[in-house]
């Protein structure tokens, strides 16, 4: 063990946020271009994703979709809503550790700090 050493005292809390809700209109989106063709949240969810977020600019931008939307496509856009945080653990609880190590300024996922022995668990 080396004659000095560093402690620095952790903490980890959670927060969880969100937009608010957009409504979908399904039959609508099976029309679409692409069509949606699933049966599930999941695949629900998975057409979402790679359309209206990952590709939202040709998606919305299509004809197709514009004619089917109108003006409440935009609507659709929920990567770029506001989002509200609705719980904060910082408020009720923490998760609490120790942690012995070295300065390390290159090391950012652990804020610069190189660590050697940690109680948490």
């Amino acid at each position: 063990m080396e004659n000095k050493i560093y402690i620095r005292r952790c903490e980890r809390f959670t927060i969880y946020q969100a937009t608010d809700p957009v409504e979908i209109d399904i039959e609508k989106l099976k029309r679409c271009d692409p069509p949606y063709g699933g049966n599930s949240h999941s695949e629900l969810l998975g057409y979402v994703q790679e359309n209206l977020i990952d590709d939202w600019e040709n998606w919305a931008s299509n004809e197709t979709n514009k004619e089917i939307f109108g003006e409440s496509i935009d609507d659709l856009c929920i990567d770029y809503f506001e989002f509200h945080q609705y719980s904060d653990s910082r408020n009720k609880y923490g998760d609490f550790w120790n942690e012995a190590g070295v300065p390390n300024g290159e090391l950012r996922k652990t804020g610069g700090f190189e660590i050697l022995e940690s109680s948490a668990e």
